[in-house]
């Protein structure tokens, strides 16, 4: 949903057997997902973007949502690209296959000026995936996707949530806060969760 569509919720759906499930871009403001399900998906099963625009995407909420049960995708949520005011409550990542990421804040490799901010996750998720089940981030990626000054990602908050899979927080995001609950895997802070020992430059710091 994007280029101005505002003040949309959807609710009790079930989207199955699709590239990308539910996705908020621009000009999207004011958006809601309530107890919506995407299973068997292959990228992104739930997004809010701004697509290289700051604010172009803003104020969207995600509440009881379950990325579930797919052999192969990239990511179950992504938050990227100039999203502001993200909110997910109670939401489940679960059963994994493929690059298998949980939820991933980023961008992609802008030149800037561009900001994500205001990201929370409430009593989130993730159990039984092959990826990472967090990664907080700026820039993902090594070589021309370093660390950029005018890229960032602030204000990520992450209130009782859960992840039986490693968590990466790197690459120059500032202003996280971690209250509450349970991980059971590696949490990686300034370095990348999966590759511990490579080094991949100065960019890794939070």
């Amino acid at each position: 949903m994007d280029r101005w569509a505002t003040h949309v919720t959807v609710k009790d759906l079930t989207i199955r057997d699709t590239y990308c499930g539910l996705s908020f871009g621009p000009g999207a403001r004011d958006g809601q997902a309530i107890d919506v399900t995407v299973t068997d998906w292959n990228h992104d099963g739930f997004a809010a973007s701004g697509r290289g625009i700051s604010g172009s995407c803003s104020d969207i909420r995600f509440i009881r949502c379950k990325a579930v049960n797919t052999p192969r995708c990239v990511k179950a949520w992504e938050i990227e690209e100039g999203a502001h005011r993200v909110y997910l409550e109670d939401c489940l990542v679960d059963n994994l296959g493929g690059s298998g990421t949980g939820y991933y804040v980023r961008h992609h490799a802008y030149r800037g000026p561009l900001l994500v901010h205001d990201v929370v996750f409430r009593r989130c998720r993730v159990t039984n995936i092959s990826g990472q089940g967090f990664i907080l981030t700026t820039v993902s990626g090594t070589g021309e996707r370093s660390v950029r000054p005018a890229v960032e990602t602030h204000n990520v908050h992450l209130f009782d949530c859960e992840s039986d899979a490693p968590v990466t927080i790197a690459c120059g995001i500032d202003e996280v806060v971690i209250e509450g609950g349970r991980f059971a895997n590696l949490m990686a802070i300034g370095f990348e969760a999966l590759s511990p020992d490579e080094d991949r430059g100065p960019r890794w710091p939070a």
